[in-house]
């Protein structure tokens, strides 16, 4: 088997890793061996990388894991239990229809709780001012994409690569916009300045980055003036 994690979904720290390992009669397991990109500022050697073995049945999949740097060197232990996202919004969908419906919550709280909502813009990879992405490739250029994916008001951003503009004054479309950027240092910093917000604020971009190997996406959410960023360090 192969594919990938997510661990601080959503979070400060949320970080992407590939993970490879076999499925044998019940039995699982998998090993996370390399960073897709990070949230976290730090490095890539500082990583914990989790080390499976449990077992898998219709409805979880549980066991204990071992942490390891990537030279071996062991950073924490400990269990993984987990269950199906289904099933975990459908309690969710459930939870919204009860509080709908209870005379006990007054109709001003009512409106502010939305956990299928919440746990809809959690999934969404989101940077904001003042945070980075950090992404990790072997290639010696990537492919880096922008559009508007939802309602298009005229949002304006400058995107500059190692300090040299690529774009300025550029207005976000529904359209994709696709820039091939030289990888050509150890690490290069791409910065997304928005300078307006649209008559829709705040200003908002998609953003997918492509190599050989992976596909990141993200989107900004930003005020006029604020800047976020994404670092690309070559392996």
């Amino acid at each position: 088997i192969k594919g990938y994690s997510i661990s601080d979904l959503g979070g400060e720290h949320e970080t992407k890793s590939l993970i490879k390992g076999t499925y044998n009669n019940k039995n699982i397991s998998f090993t996370e061996y390399d960073i897709v990109y990070t949230k976290s500022p730090i490095s890539q050697n500082d990583f914990c990388f989790v080390n499976f073995d449990g077992k898998f049945s219709d409805k979880t999949i549980e066991g204990n894991f071992k942490g390891l740097y990537s030279d071996n060197t062991q950073c924490i232990n400990g269990e993984i239990k987990l269950t199906k996202y289904e099933k975990v919004y459908k309690k969710i969908e459930k939870l919204d229809r009860k509080i709908d419906r209870s005379i006990i919550v007054s109709k001003e709280n009512k409106e502010k709780v939305h956990l299928k909502k919440d746990l809809d813009s959690i999934n969404m990879n989101i940077l904001r001012a003042g945070k980075s992405l950090h992404i990790f490739t072997k290639d010696d250029s990537i492919s880096i994409t922008i559009y508007d994916s939802g309602k298009v008001d005229g949002d304006k951003i400058k995107l500059t690569v190692n300090k040299e503009i690529l774009l300025d004054d550029f207005t976000i479309k529904a359209s994709k916009k696709t820039l091939i950027v030289p990888i050509y240092q150890p690490k290069n910093i791409i910065i997304i300045e928005a300078l307006n917000e649209g008559y829709s604020p705040p200003n908002t971009v998609k953003i997918e980055i492509t190599d050989s190997q992976n596909f990141t996406h993200t989107r900004t959410i930003l005020k006029s003036g604020e800047t976020t960023s994404v670092i690309i360090y070559q392996k």
